[in-house]
């Protein structure tokens, strides 16, 4: 008997040991089961999630489309699936566009919080209609860590302060409030609506998004849109993360709206830990003082964005940095926004010393674009109480949408006693720059010679120049000048030159650029030119010569707004001259419709102006549906392809 007791023990250990594991529950709006298959689901989210606390493991939740009017709590792992159809459905029938799932809270309380746990992920629903008042997260509130709230649409919240005369209120976060969180993913969302009806709305801060003390994480891909804050950070608030690293990328924040700062994004952050906006597409937020765009005070790394057509009443329209430790801005698109002062980026260090102003370019490979901005595209505001000093801004190396010093100089606003150095600048493509501001670099075929010709607005220190010669592009470039040609050392005034190349062959094509060189020997290297000789057709027989500008590379940009409802822009550029074609292919690979260019110059098409432009139809002039669709730029012998989203 001893051995039979001895057995049942051991087989009763075995089974408690293997009886708990993650478990599947099911939710159907008007379920009446206990959640374990569609065909006896619950009916209420809640509910589920309740089951899932007391199992004690990270379990999935899978909820078919409907509308759930709950105020959902969770405490404890686990992952919740909405976008099944209405019946349920197994895994790869998810689809949050056509099978919408809501979670709504009513506007009376918020919909979802999370507040203690980790390792939770929400997936695929409609948040919408939360209402709260003295808290933060009107529509997502997130306490904890490893949270990813991924493929949803956040709309219709508000967070609000009762009464905002008093310092000991607050209520920030309208779409999503995160406190004292690390390793939250905020990713590929809806955050806000295509009308201000469908944003997110609150009296403080944090329309869209707020990250508020000692938070870290990712907020990437999401489409913010039309959000509103009665102060700052009409898109995305991030405050207090003071030892936090928060990454903001690939989205797309676009008209939002601040009361005060950051129409777009606002960071108040006292350390260098890391607060970085890269690859974003910026444009039409407001804000009623500074930073249409982007506000910062403090440090932080803007790197790659486009930020387009935002507008601040006071300063800042693309970017305000309202006091500075240090930071960089660094390829960026910083084109036609609008302030009272420094429209395109106003930098406010009048009241720190000593001071620490962000790096704006600085080197060859962070030129920015930074033109077309209203009332100056850069102010920097230097000290202004005595014993103040202010560093030099260094915004060396940029694009200023021209190539005069004294142009350039005329776009610089400083007062207070900050300095800006902005020479050496670039051109278009960002290329090496001459020590001078090289304005044109041209060729003539005349009496069977060629030459070529080019004019400096200014000069400094300049030695001389000496010309290069390819067959190809990319191939070895040999010296075609015997001796130095002479520069004119230093002078503000324009200068033209001009150089015979006698080693040309008739039809062939030839590839140039110019070295200059200066007092001490540094040499710098402009940009390339294609030269064909050959004959020009017109009504004589005078022989003469095509040219073309030479750009570093093709590449097709991602389309903005993305999701987009009905209309999108798709960017690109063009390393050459070349016939320019789009194609939309749905998910599936069948060609919606083709947008044809025609042929385009070397150049950049980023801003609205210049973009391909969709209208979401067909070739058929019909709208297409909801969903995803697929992108290809056909130039010349380059073709890339990329994803983009309606959603309606």
């Amino acid at each position: 008997m001893k051995v039979i007791r001895t057995t049942i023990s051991i087989l009763c250990l075995i089974f408690l040991t293997v009886s708990v594991y993650a478990a599947d529950y099911y939710v159907v709006n008007g379920g009446t089961g206990n959640g374990s298959d569609w065909g006896n689901a619950l009916g209420i989210i809640q509910d589920a999630i309740d089951l899932a606390d007391a199992n004690g493991e990270t379990d999935t939740i899978h909820v078919a489309a409907g509308t759930y009017n709950e105020h959902l709590n969770l405490v404890s792992d686990v992952t919740l699936w909405g976008g099944y159809p209405a019946l349920g459905g197994a895994p790869e029938e998810r689809d949050r566009i056509e099978n919408p799932t809501y979670i709504d809270g009513s506007e009376a309380g918020r919909p979802v919080t999370i507040d203690g746990p980790s390792n939770i992920t929400i997936d695929g629903f409609v948040v919408q209609n939360g209402s709260v008042t003295d808290e933060h997260g009107g529509g997502v509130y997130i306490n904890g860590s490893n949270i990813k709230i991924v493929n949803n649409t956040i709309m219709k919240n508000e967070a609000r302060v009762s009464d905002l005369e008093n310092p000991n209120l607050s209520s920030w976060g309208a779409g999503i409030g995160v406190i004292n969180s690390s390793s939250v993913e905020i990713e590929n969302n809806k955050i806000g609506g295509d009308t201000e009806s469908e944003g997110n709305n609150t009296n403080t801060a944090g329309g869209g998004i707020s990250f508020y003390y000692e938070c870290t994480g990712v907020i990437s891909g999401n489409t913010i849109l039309n959000n509103t804050a009665g102060e700052s950070g009409g898109g995305i608030h991030i405050q207090a993360c003071d030892t936090g690293t928060v990454t903001i990328e690939n989205n797309t924040i676009s008209e939002n709206e601040a009361g005060s700062s950051g129409g777009g994004i606002y960071i108040s952050a006292d350390d260098q830990a890391g607060k970085v906006i890269k690859n974003n597409t910026i444009s039409e937020n407001v804000a009623g003082y500074s930073g249409g765009g982007i506000s910062i005070n403090g440090y932080c790394i803007i790197d790659d964005n486009i930020i387009t057509n935002n507008e601040a009443t006071e300063y800042g329209g693309g970017i305000s940095f309202g006091y500075t430790d240090g930071g960089s801005v660094t390829k960026n698109e910083i084109i036609g926004n609008t302030a009272q002062l420094g429209g395109g980026i106003h930098v406010n260090d009048a009241y720190h010393s000593p001071n620490n102003p962000p790096k704006i370019g600085g080197a060859l490979g962070d030129c920015n674009h930074i033109y077309n901005n209203v009332n100056f595209d850069l102010y920097y505001l230097g000290c202004v109480e005595e014993g103040c000093t202010s560093e030099t801004l260094n915004a060396t190396y940029n694009y200023w949408g021209m190539l005069n010093e004294s142009e350039i100089a005329a776009r610089i606003g400083i007062s207070g006693d900050g300095s800006v150095n902005f020479n050496p600048w670039t051109n278009e493509s960002c290329d090496t720059p001459l020590a001078v501001g090289l304005s044109s670099f041209t060729a003539s075929w005349v009496d069977k010679k060629l030459t070529l010709k080019w004019r400096t607005e200014s000069e400094i220190n300049n030695l001389g120049f000496n010309i290069y010669r390819s067959n190809s592009q990319n191939g070895k470039y040999t010296k075609a000048n015997s001796r130095l040609i002479a520069g004119a050392g230093s002078d503000a005034t324009p200068h033209d030159y001009s150089f015979t190349d006698e080693e040309v062959v008739f039809g062939k094509t030839y590839y140039y650029y110019i070295e200059d060189v200066d007092f001490t020997g540094k040499t710098n290297k402009s940009h390339i030119i294609e030269v064909t000789v050959g004959k020009i057709e017109v009504t004589t027989s005078r022989q003469g010569i095509k040219t073309h500008f030479v750009s570093p590379t093709f590449a097709l940009l991602q389309n903005y707004p993305n999701p987009f409802n009905p209309e999108t822009w798709i960017p690109f550029k063009l390393a050459q001259n070349a016939n320019v074609v789009i194609y939309i292919h749905s998910a599936e690979g069948k060609l919606i419709r083709t947008i044809t260019l025609g042929n385009r110059n070397a150049g950049i098409y980023i801003t609205k102006d210049k973009a391909a432009y969709w209208d979401g139809r067909d070739s058929l002039r019909q709208k297409v549906a909801s969903g995803l669709y697929l992108y290809t730029l056909e130039a010349g012998e380059f073709r890339a392809t990329r994803k983009m989203v309606i959603l309606k």
